[in-house]
């Protein structure tokens, strides 16, 4: 029959109906059947529950409103007064019946070859029904099977991708999990069975409750053998798109570039290349483990995936074969296991950031070390241990290294030596390293530094002239070593400077009056630390400054003075035990 899903009023409100068509029999379950059928077949004592129909089963419960029917349109009037009564019965008497259970994905049915040609969906709105977007994503697989098989090129494209998929994620690995040799052997026996080498694409074209048909039939019926189209919807599915918090496009008809966190590039020309694409979906609710065939966006150039706790699993070493990844960034997931050491095949890669993903384990990989392009490492809070890896000064490229609050150990001495002289972003803090001395030539040497955050790491040294030299330095925090010394007069030179802490040191003297030229700087921490005296006058220049932090500081003047001179937001923290005045300073 001509099956259509419609959407009916059934008074207490508005249901949805969604439509599963098998050709099995024997369905758990009570099951209400209705389709074209000679009048002479129809037995007028019988129920509803009791007639049948060759093209199709479907199932449906109503608790207060009907969640499921497929409502087919009859030649004879007679049979539409037939299930009229029998819905009216069923909403008055609020009868439930018991649903067949929902197909599970990668379950294989014995489906025919063929659907109706006229399976209309009603996607206006998701259902109430927990897995009803299972159900609506099989509807609209049957849509796009419909069209398939009756269109000779679409259904070639169909069975061609279906190949290219499997060449390219099965045939050119050795990957363990499926057990596929990368030999003649398997491509010799993929021609004479072929798709039936490997569960995941051991399926009937007819099989809308697999999840990978599902994904293939809605590339195919765009009649373009698309592999990246395919991986992203078997991304989408996997990782439970239905419930994303914006799934705008996914699935659809139109170009991927405008589905949601899908951005393509700009050729120079003006035109998107569709060729290379970014994924960003952060904070998007994904859910579950990233499937293999994230293996096939070949063609993907960044892909971010940061704040989803839900995702699961472990970084596949097969995120090797993305020939052009420039960035990978899994910030905050629920990610587990090790990096592996195949990261260091991602030629391409130039940012990796893992941070905050304190359910990794293990050690930096040296192999890390092989990738020339590398600009930025982020790995901060990822449960890291061992040494850093001495191949690390292998990256001439690096810009941005951030190691704080792990577990790693050892000497990091050869750091302040071999670290490229490009280094930007400089972060070790919160590690269990031994001690090290900083070299004196250290600043001269890494004039481009921005940040340098070192704090808790017991290294030793002066902070000598050579700080002139780092111009364009904005943070400069040392909490907590053994630096001697006093501050030089060339800090004043650091202009940019925001943030400068240097407490917990054995910092001396008097603070120079060059520190009235940081008019940049909002926080400057010189607790416990020896500096003594009286604060330079200047200090009154420093309009932007937030947090002044003087605890424990020897100091001998009255601070009343400042507080009428300095920016009234600015907070200036003191011990009672130093004996200050100051009206207008917060005690500890």
């Amino acid at each position: 029959g001509r099956c259509t899903l419609q959407r009916l009023n059934a008074f207490t409100g508005s249901a949805s109906f969604i439509y599963q068509s098998s050709h099995r029999e024997g369905l758990n379950g009570v099951t209400l059947g209705f389709g074209v059928l000679e009048q002479e077949s129809i037995d007028q004592s019988s129920t509803a529950s009791q007639v049948t129909d060759d093209s199709g089963i479907t199932n449906m419960t109503t608790k207060g409103l009907i969640s499921q029917l497929c409502y087919c349109q009859f030649t004879r009037n007679v049979a539409i007064s037939v299930i009229a009564v029998s819905l009216l019965a069923i909403a008055i008497v609020g009868i439930t019946i018991v649903p067949t259970p929902l197909i599970k994905a990668d379950e294989t049915l014995e489906n025919s070859t063929s659907i109706g040609d006229h399976i209309s969906c009603d996607w206006t709105r998701l259902p109430i029904l927990n897995r009803a977007f299972e159900f609506q994503a099989q509807c609209r697989c049957m849509e796009h099977l419909s069209k398939v098989q009756h269109d000779v090129g679409k259904l070639e494209v169909y069975h061609a991708l279906k190949r290219k998929i499997y060449e390219e994620l099965y045939l050119n690995t050795t990957n363990e999990a499926f057990n596929i040799p990368n030999n003649k052997e398997s491509s010799q026996k993929y021609e004479s069975t072929p798709y039936q080498f490997t569960e995941q694409l051991n399926f009937d074209i007819s099989d809308c409750s697999h999840l990978r048909n599902v994904a293939l039939m809605e590339v195919a019926n765009q009649g373009v053998v698309d592999v990246s189209r395919y991986a992203l919807n078997v991304f989408f599915l996997s990782l439970q798109g239905h419930s994303w918090i914006n799934n705008q496009g996914w699935m659809g008809d139109e170009s991927m570039c405008s589905w949601y966190g899908i951005s393509c590039e700009n050729e120079d020309d003006g035109e998107i290349d569709t060729n290379f694409y970014s994924v960003h979906l952060e904070s998007n609710r994904l859910n579950g483990s990233l499937p293999i065939e994230i293996t096939l966006m070949r063609n993907a150039v960044n892909i971010t995936l940061s704040h989803e706790r839900s995702l699961v699993g472990t970084l596949s070493s097969e995120l090797a074969r993305l020939p052009n990844l420039r960035a990978l960034n899994l910030i905050s997931s629920g990610l587990r296991g090790t990096i592996p050491t195949e990261i260091g095949d991602m030629l391409s890669l130039e940012e990796l950031n893992l941070s905050k993903n304190n359910m990794l384990s293990g050690t930096i990989p040296s192999e890390i070390g092989k990738l020339d392009t590398l600009r930025s490492l982020y790995l901060l809070s990822a449960n890291m241990t061992g040494t850093v890896p001495t191949e690390l000064s292998h990256l001439t490229s690096l810009r941005h290294l951030d190691l704080q609050k792990n577990r790693l150990s050892g000497n990091v001495g050869w750091i302040f030596e071999t670290i490229t002289t490009q280094i930007v972003d400089l972060y070790l803090s919160a590690n269990a390293f031994a001690p090290a001395m900083l070299p004196t030539d250290f600043f001269q040497k890494h004039s481009n530094l921005k940040r340098l955050v070192m704090n808790g790491m017991k290294f030793s040294g002066m902070l000598d002239s050579g700080l002139m030299e780092v111009k364009n330095l904005e943070i400069l925090s040392m909490r907590d070593n053994e630096l001697i010394g006093s501050l030089p007069s060339t800090i004043g030179f650091l202009t940019n400077l925001h943030h400068l802490d240097i407490s917990y040191n054995y910092i001396m003297g008097t603070l120079p009056t060059e520190i009235g030229l940081l008019t940049n700087l909002e926080d400057l921490i010189l607790s416990f630390s020896d500096l003594s005296g009286t604060l330079p006058t200047t200090i009154e220049n420093l309009s932007r400054l937030h947090q002044l932090e003087l605890v424990g500081v020897k100091l001998q003047d009255n601070l009343n003075t400042l507080c009428e001179k300095i920016s009234k937001k600015t907070r200036i923290h003191i011990s009672n035990a130093q004996g200050i005045e100051c009206g207008c300073c917060i005690l500890y």
